[in-house]
This record gives structure tokens, C-alpha cells and sequence, in this order.
């Protein structure tokens, strides 16, 4: 099992449900899942696939999600950094993690873009509304493993450079799966996203 196909069973079984909330802003699972899909097809078209790395650099908000999903039904795995870092170091971890695309915002490139380095870009506020061109179907990767990896997350680096962690999906499926069982989640609850998402922490949370 793959961490975005735990959100695709929530999709398929309550596709109006709320999945995502932000201020007044509600987003449906219906939603999510056709918008991530598209994504995931720009995505492919861009020639990001398996096992390929993207690095996520978005401020908190809901759509945060949304990109998460779409890298991982690529193919790809997401990397996940905090918007305070500075372009020095968001720079070393693009070339240590070979990551081949920068997915961020106008917001964090007016403040961080100067002496910043990309090989390739996705603009969130610029080019979100290009996703509408692509089908929202369900994209299959026929060459998918669960020892694929699905995130890759750095160290402080306040003992020296950033070390990364690798993280396959068949090591969040497992831990997942035993937090199901021992938690008695169920369609009343609410889940807050609380720890930044360069923290694994939030896995469990989303």
C-alpha cells in the first residue's frame, strides 16, 4: 500500500466529504483527489517519475496536501523544507538529494529567490490554474514498489551539513496501518495540522 492510495480509499468511499479546512476555505475529498491527479499528470509530462525527488517549499495552507499527493502519485517523493530556510542551505539540499523540481511560491521566492538555484520550477500561485488542462483520472504507475521511496527529510544540520532520512512507502503503510488499529478514528474527527511539514511527525497527521 501506498501513502496516497490511504487517501484515495477516503475519496472513492466519501468523495463530498470535507478533507481539507483553512480559514473559511473547504475542499472536498472529491477535490483534492482530482486536483492532486492533475498534478501528478504535469508532473509526468515534465518527465518527473519514479523514485524522483521534488522538493516541496510552500508556506502552511491547505494545498500543501494537494502537491504532497500529486508528487507521490507520480511517482516521485517529496522533500519537504521549511520556508524559513535560507537559500544556502535549500540549495545544498537540492544538489545532495538530486532533487529535480522546486515547487514553491511567489511569496517565498520574492524573499528567498535572490542567489537561489533551481533546475526546474512549479510556481503554486503563477501556475495552479494551468492544472486545469489535465485529466483528473486516477493515474496508475504500473512500475510502482512499496520499497519506493515516498519522502526524504533533512536533519537541522546544527551538528554539521544536513543529513537526509529516506523513508519508503512500506515503512509509513506499516506504521500507519498499526496507528489505525490502535486509534479509534473514525468519520467524526478532526485532525489538526500542527507540526511543519519538514517534521515526519506530520505524516501522521495528514
Amino acid at each position: 500500500m501506498y501513502l496516497d492510495q490511504y487517501f484515495e480509499q477516503s475519496a472513492n468511499q466519501y468523495p463530498d466529504a470535507v478533507a481539507l479546512e483553512q480559514g473559511e476555505k473547504r475542499i472536498s475529498y472529491s477535490e483534492v483527489e482530482a486536483t492532486s491527479n492533475r498534478l501528478a499528470r504535469y508532473l509526468r509530462q515534465q518527465g518527473i517519475g519514479r523514485d524522483d525527488k521534488v522538493i516541496l517549499l510552500l508556506p502552511r495552507c491547505a494545498e500543501v496536501i494537494i502537491v504532497m499527493l500529486g508528487i507521490l502519485k507520480a511517482g516521485a517523493a517529496y522533500i519537504p523544507l521549511d520556508p524559513e530556510i535560507p537559500a544556502d542551505r535549500l540549495n545544498f539540499i537540492q544538489e545532495d538529494a538530486e532533487a529535480k523540481m522546486l515547487i514553491t511560491s511567489d511569496e517565498i521566492l520574492e524573499r528567498i529567490g535572490i542567489g537561489l538555484k533551481y533546475k526546474s520550477l512549479f510556481n503554486l500561485d503563477s501556475q495552479w490554474d494551468q492544472l486545469s488542462v489535465y485529466s483528473s483520472d486516477h493515474l496508475s504507475i504500473g512500475d510502482r514498489t512499496p520499497d519506493d521511496l515516498c519522502y526524504l527529510i533533512y536533519t537541522s544540520g546544527t551538528t554539521g551539513k544536513p543529513k537526509g532520512v529516506m523513508l519508503e512507502h512500506r515503512n509509513v503503510a506499516n506504521y500507519l496501518q498499526g496507528a489505525l488499529e490502535i486509534y479509534p478514528i473514525d468519520t467524526t474527527f478532526r485532525a489538526l495540522q500542527g507540526f511543519s511539514v519538514s517534521f515526519d511527525a506530520s505524516v501522521e497527521e495528514i
